[in-house]
């Protein structure tokens, strides 16, 4: 079973693949491992690693990529995780140049993951299991103890990445707390005309994630239907709900449930799946989320940007000014998207 990483250890998974790319290291090692965790995160990995694992960035072994093998075997359980940490951090590099674009995930590194996993207590995989995963020396023991003699908290908070800016704009809320209604009501105004409202924009970048995460460079129509899996598991991790105006035609996922279609059997039958290819490039205003946003990011196919354009026709002829995941359901009834309705003939 794949565990749910937790918000620090995708951070550190990030920083691990930044690291090997902009550093030139052609192999993800547990000695580059344990570096990036120390550099990244001062709650977990600083104390028990000590500060002279974070200041050994240029003291250790570049080594070269072997040819022909692929940045990380396909059958891996944390293969999409892996694929995601790498596009994540390509994406955040900004101006700085790649040295290594496309670093393997070493047989050690995904071996450390396995011993991460071995001890893991219920779904979570974060920072005290990553650390124990890294620790394959031996300091092992030692360090093990001193991590759990520290009286750290255990690492509990949920990887959830579109999330953090859906609530000003008022999209969703915590249970605990509701979103300040003007804030909600100011924001939202510059979501709503061009991109559908702040749902489609979650969802584009869900459905890009979701892509990479398959190893697949294109969003497809599939791969809008796992986005809209992949936001209802989101908001269930952080116990987030959406707020009154956009829950009524935000069912998307509900309504997927009820055709058989969950995210894990969906992810594993979409893998294979590539039936549409990328759209164009289009300078059209209307469309300014469709295009790729950095050379790392999967690019949307005329299938996936026509779906969801007769969804936003489909909430207009309902009276709805902000698009919802309902509306991107109903419209698969209305508009060609060959890869969704695979997908559902294989998994509903």
């Amino acid at each position: 079973m794949t565990l749910v990483l937790t918000q620090t250890a995708a951070e550190v998974l990030r920083v691990i693949a930044y690291h090997a790319m902009v550093d030139g290291h052609g192999v993800v090692t547990t000695a580059l491992a344990r570096m990036a965790a120390a550099r990244t995160d001062p709650v977990w990995a600083l104390p028990v690693l000590g500060r002279g694992a974070a200041e050994t960035r240029y003291r250790f072994l570049r080594l070269p990529r072997p040819p022909d093998e692929p940045p990380v075997e396909p059958s891996f359980r944390y293969a999409a995780e892996l694929r995601e940490a790498r596009w994540r951090a390509a994406a955040g590099a900004g101006e700085e140049p790649l040295v290594m674009p496309d670093p393997v995930w070493g047989k050690e590194f995904c071996a450390a993951l396995d011993r991460a996993e071995s001890v893991a207590v219920g779904r979570w995989l974060g920072m005290p299991e990553l650390l124990f995963g890294l620790l394959d020396g031996p300091d092992t023991a030692p360090a093990w103890q001193r991590l759990h003699a520290g009286g750290f908290a255990a690492d509990t908070t949920p990887y959830a990445p579109y999330f953090a800016g859906a609530e000003p704009l008022g999209a969703i809320e915590t249970r605990e707390a509701a979103t300040t209604p003007w804030v909600s009501r100011v924001l939202g105004r510059f979501r709503e005309p061009a991109t559908g409202g702040p749902i489609f924009v979650m969802l584009e970048q869900e459905a890009r994630r979701q892509a990479v995460r398959l190893g697949h460079d294109v969003v497809q129509s599939s791969t809008v239907l796992l986005a809209i899996l992949g936001l209802d598991e989101q908001m269930r991790l952080t116990d987030c709900h959406f707020t009154g105006r956009y829950w009524r035609t935000n069912d998307g996922a509900a309504r997927l449930a009820a055709r058989g279609l969950t995210l894990e059997a969906a992810r594993r039958a979409a893998e294979p799946i590539v039936l549409e290819r990328a759209a164009p490039p289009s300078g059209d205003p209307a469309r300014p989320m469709f295009g790729a946003g950095t050379p790392a990011d999967p690019v949307w196919t005329r299938e996936a940007i026509a779906l969801l354009t007769e969804a936003g026709r489909v909430a207009r002829r309902n009276g709805a000014k902000a698009y919802g995941t309902t509306h991107i359901v109903a419209a698969l009834a209305e508009t060609p998207a060959p890869a969704a309705q695979r997908l559902l003939a294989v998994v509903g």
